[in-house]
This record gives C-alpha cells, sequence and structure tokens, in this order.
C-alpha cells in the first residue's frame, strides 16, 4: 500500500501565486531542484488540479532544452516518469506523457488509489 503525501509551495506570507495569478515570483535554485527531484523520485503517482497542472506541464519537454542546467533537466526526466493525474472538470486534454484526466475525484477514489499504489512507484492508474 502507498502513502499520501501533500506538497505545497507558497511564499512566506502564505500566497502560491502572485497578484496577476503566475507563478514566477520565486527563485529556485539548483539545491532545490535537487531536493525536489528526490522527492518525485518517490512518488508514484502526482495529481494535479488544471492550473497546477498547465504549470507543471513545462516539465514534459524542458529537457531537451540544453541551454538550460542539468539539475534542471534531470528534475524534467523524473517529473515525466511520474505517472500524473490531472482533476478537472474544465480542462479538455492532457498533452504529457504517462497523464490521465479525471473530472472528479472522490474520497473513495483516493483510498482505492492509495491501497493500489505500490511503494515501489508502479501507479495504479489503469483501475481509475
Amino acid at each position: 500500500m502507498g502513502k499520501i503525501a501533500f506538497g505545497m509551495t507558497t511564499s512566506l506570507d502564505g500566497y502560491i501565486n502572485d497578484r496577476r495569478g503566475g507563478f514566477g515570483w520565486g527563485h529556485v535554485s539548483e539545491d532545490v531542484h535537487r531536493f525536489t527531484q528526490t522527492e518525485q523520485e518517490r512518488e508514484g503517482l502526482a495529481i494535479y488540479g488544471r492550473r497546477m497542472y498547465e504549470t507543471m506541464v513545462y516539465w514534459d519537454t524542458a529537457d531537451q532544452d540544453e541551454s538550460l542546467a542539468p539539475s534542471i533537466r534531470d528534475f524534467s526526466r523524473v517529473w515525466q516518469a511520474v505517472d500524473k493525474l490531472v482533476v478537472s472538470k474544465s480542462l479538455e486534454k492532457v498533452t504529457s506523457k504517462r497523464t490521465r484526466l479525471v473530472r472528479e475525484l472522490s474520497a473513495d477514489d483516493l483510498r482505492r488509489l492509495k491501497a493500489e499504489t505500490d511503494p515501489g512507484r508502479r501507479s495504479p492508474l489503469r483501475t481509475l
């Protein structure tokens, strides 16, 4: 049985985005990328809402940009390897690999995903 872990990036004053709704307010150092990469490597399934998915889908191709630092390209490859579930009623389709779109996700769905997730990183997306 897998574990459920919640991750949230916020500024010191408790916000995740700026006044315009953007996420570009924070500088992510190489150390932060490496830490996040280590955490991401342990995930069997990442669950996103529409707006966070639209931000994170950047990582589906970032590893192809040779002008980026190796730590950024490495994180991109790790992000691509994790199964992703996007919960949205408004998103038309997902464009990244290993990603499935659902319109809703109930507490029972989460319980089943948790029970069916192998701690060794096998995702239960096929059952949803």
